[in-house]
């Protein structure tokens, strides 16, 4: 009888051994999910999450998402992300006469809506100015201030209107689609007139863009290794009316005077671009992302 009771204490002992070294996993878990995941949660979603049924573990689990991979809805392209404050510097280098500074930079001051453009502060060294960006019906891209869209010899000429998108919405970059980018100019232009003697007179000017998506590329750049970066190739026909109407710079509406391609990379941006002015030899001009930084 003796030897009975002892196994009895025996086995008691053993049970509280371990009832308190090894607790149960419910504690350890909120309806499944551990909590080393869920060490950011408030103290109420704990208690609800350890209390409720079912549909509020599918409450709880959304939450745990949102600290994990935080959504980000104020990024409404994901070829041309403009969140506040991000910035993207670029090395660039080409010919001595169109290159003066071999570092240039955009930044985000103010994020586009809607009702309201975006400011971006972009420019070459330490000396960037404030262009507007904008936001389309269809959620595209209307941006006119990258540097070399100009004709060669009226590089420092901003537009004074545009036309199109500079990229449609995020869904519509796929390959083989194509659209138009028109730039509306009023250019300060030399000739000749009916006593052959040089005059210089204003002209309208009209240039369009052709834009294509190619395919997607690796593309490596001091800012990293991007893998999946879409190239799009900008191709700029100019049809000049001067005085009286009469066109002039006839031999650029025959053929392309310009051709931009521009690598972008999916939540990144502008990876790479490659300028190359096609009638004047050497006139190149190539832009490599260097960092970009994200808050």
């Amino acid at each position: 009888m003796t030897v009975f009771r002892d196994v009895i204490l025996i086995l008691i002992a053993i049970a509280l051994v371990i009832a308190v070294f090894i607790p149960s996993n419910k504690n350890n878990e909120v309806d499944g999910v551990s909590k080393k995941k869920t060490g950011n949660l408030k103290l109420s979603d704990k208690t609800n999450a350890n209390s409720s049924h079912n549909g509020n573990k599918i409450d709880i689990i959304k939450k745990l998402d949102r600290k994990i991979s935080p959504r980000d809805d104020t990024v409404f392209h994901k070829y041309f992300p403009l969140k506040l404050n991000s910035e993207w510097k670029y090395l660039v280098n080409g010919s001595k006469d169109l290159v003066n500074d071999t570092l240039w930079t955009i930044k985000v001051k103010r994020e586009p809506s809607l009702d309201l453009p975006g400011i971006l502060l972009i420019g070459f060294g330490s000396f960037l100015q404030e262009r507007s960006v904008s936001k389309s019906k269809t959620g595209g891209i209307i941006f006119d201030g990258l540097p070399f869209i100009a004709p060669f010899s009226f590089l420092n000429n901003r537009p004074i209107n545009v036309e199109g998108e500079f990229l449609p919405s995020k869904q519509a970059v796929i390959k083989g689609a194509m659209w138009k980018f028109i730039y509306f100019r009023n250019l300060s232009y030399r000739s000749r007139n009916s006593d052959d003697k040089i005059v210089d007179e204003n002209a309208d000017s009209v240039q369009t863009d052709i834009v294509t998506v190619k395919d997607r590329e690796k593309i490596i750049v001091p800012a990293g290794i991007f893998k999946n970066a879409i190239r799009v190739e900008y191709l700029s026909r100019l049809e000049m009316k001067a005085k009286g109407r009469r066109s002039v710079l006839n031999p650029l509406t025959v053929k392309p005077y310009r051709r931009d391609t521009i690598w972008f990379a999916p939540g990144i941006g502008m990876v790479k671009r490659r300028v190359s002015y096609i009638n004047q030899k050497g006139k190149n001009v190539t832009f490599v992302l260097n960092s970009y930084t994200r808050p």
